[in-house]
C-alpha cells in the first residue's frame, strides 16, 4: 500500500510503501525554498512513523539543484536526526540531467562526511534490491 506524504504537483512526490517498506522521495524541481526543507522534514518523520530506515530518493527526472543554505540545512539539521536512526540507507537514484547530477554529487560528499548510510543507483530497481538486502543485513 502507497501512503501519501508530501507532494506538490510538478516538484515533489513524498510517500511510505509498505510493500519495500521505505518512505520514497521523487524530486521533479529541487531548486525550491519553500518545499524542500518541509519534504526532508516529512521524510524523516515518515521514517520514525513506520520505523523505517530505508529512503530512496529518486532525483532520476529532476531538474535544479538545491539552494546552498537547503545544503547546509541538510548538514545542520536533517543529518544529525538521521544519525539517530540505528539502522539507516539513503538510496540515491542519479539524476539524468547533468547540471542536477552535480548538485545531487554535493548529497553524496556532505553524507560522507557526516557518517549517512548513503549510496547511489541509476534505477528504482536497482534501489529496491538493495533495499531488501538492507533488511536481510539488518535484521
Amino acid at each position: 500500500m502507497i501512503t501519501d506524504i508530501y507532494s506538490i504537483d510538478n516538484i515533489v512526490k513524498t510517500y511510505f510503501d509498505d510493500e519495500i517498506n521505505a518512505v520514497v522521495v521523487v524530486w521533479q524541481k529541487l531548486t525550491t525554498n519553500e518545499h524542500f526543507q518541509k519534504s526532508c522534514e516529512a521524510q524523516l518523520t515518515a521514517m520514525e512513523k513506520h520505523n523505517t530506515g530505508l529512503l530512496i530518493i529518486d532525483t532520476s527526472e529532476t531538474i535544479g539543484i538545491p539552494y546552498p543554505e537547503d545544503q547546509e540545512w541538510l548538514v545542520n539539521v536533517l543529518y544529525p536526526r538521521i544519525k539517530k536512526i540505528k539502522h539507516h540507507l539513503l538510496i540515491n537514484i542519479l539524476p539524468e540531467n547533468q547540471i542536477s547530477k552535480i548538485g545531487v554529487k554535493t548529497w553524496t560528499n556532505s553524507c560522507k562526511k557526516n557518517t549517512i548510510n548513503f549510496t547511489e543507483v541509476f534505477t528504482m530497481g536497482e534501489a529496491c534490491n538493495l533495499g531488501k538486502t538492507f533488511f536481510e543485513n539488518a535484521g
